[in-house]
């Protein structure tokens, strides 16, 4: 889950910030997010609050802010689905193939949004 602020969806903006976590550059506190979607937010409690167990997860930056929050909610006991074709990966094809590869395997499944369409459209 990567928002407004957060140096990723910024540079697929034209609009980088520089610096890493901990790395010179790099800013902290009210405001700043992590990479994962479930770390310093209500998105936990939230989703317990509405009883779910399967989350459909799309982003930006695949091998970084979508794999993080898979994984957190894979450690949290969601079944996450991650819609490949609704994902970007400006580091490189090989990290988000290398991710689609790891979360398929280890953490969740790996559809697209036209099988996610059929399966929610009704039969007649």
């Amino acid at each position: 889950m990567c928002g407004p602020g957060d140096r990723h969806a910024e540079r697929l903006r034209g609009t980088r910030r520089h610096g890493r976590p901990g790395g010179a550059g790099h800013r902290s506190g009210p405001g700043h997010h992590r990479y994962s979607g479930f770390y310093g937010t209500d998105l936990e409690a939230t989703l317990r609050r509405l009883g779910t167990t399967s989350l459909i997860v799309t982003g930006c930056t695949t091998s970084v802010c979508v794999e993080s929050t898979i994984r957190d909610a894979f450690f949290r006991d969601y079944l996450p689905v991650l819609l490949a074709d609704c994902t970007s990966e400006p580091l490189g094809r090989a990290n988000h193939e290398a991710s689609l590869a790891v979360i398929e395997h280890n953490l969740g499944w790996v559809s697209d949004s036209k099988s996610l369409l059929a399966a929610l459209t009704p039969v007649p």
